[in-house]
């Protein structure tokens, strides 16, 4: 029964690695593909902040680990968001959701730019919103929403997601997006 447990606690151990290498190999492809980013090792999520609707929830790695006030953070698959505060060993992560998140964008193959923000009226969904788009694009759904990189602070043509809705903004002056990210934040 002893020989049985330790294969079954070796099993589970064996599963976990192999699930790390398998995101350790993805973002050293990242790494390949940006060699001007800086990433920190490896992040878990240890906590999340129940009151907020826009999901913002704490990771294990802070200061010590070279993570600094505003970093974006980053999976292999998109932008989820940037630190908002910050300890020696832990830190905030505000995610894409919110609207306290400007992050200029580009949309793909179609090459028009705007601002993402989160919007109350579709974060539940999962959702978010790029607008102060030119009322004359040719954005189709299923469009790729990458970061523009212009403000300096997200890394330039960072996948974000993906258009799932195009609509024209209540003064008529611009269209919006509604974006399903790439990330299940």
């Amino acid at each position: 029964k002893k020989e049985i447990s330790k294969l079954h606690k070796d099993l589970v151990d064996y599963e976990k690695s192999k699930k790390e290498l398998s995101d350790l190999k993805k973002f050293i492809n990242i790494k390949e593909e940006n060699e001007s980013f800086e990433l920190s090792p490896p992040c878990n999520i240890i906590g999340r902040i129940a009151n907020d609707p826009y999901k913002s929830f704490i990771l294990d790695r802070g200061k010590k680990d070279g993570i600094n006030l505003y970093d974006p953070v980053v999976t292999s698959q998109g932008l989820v968001g940037i630190i908002i505060e910050l300890a020696d060993d832990y830190s905030t992560v505000r995610t894409i959701l919110s609207p306290e998140i400007s992050i200029g964008a580009l949309s793909v193959p179609s090459d028009f730019t705007g601002i993402i923000e989160g919007d109350s009226k579709y974060t539940s969904d999962g959702l978010c919103k790029m607008k102060y788009i030119d009322k004359n694009n040719n954005i189709e759904i299923g469009d790729t929403i990458i970061t523009s990189g212009n403000s300096g602070r997200f890394p330039e043509a960072y996948l974000v997601g993906k258009v799932k809705e195009i609509g024209i903004s209540e003064t008529a002056l611009s269209s919006y997006v509604i974006i399903e990210p790439f990330v299940d934040i």
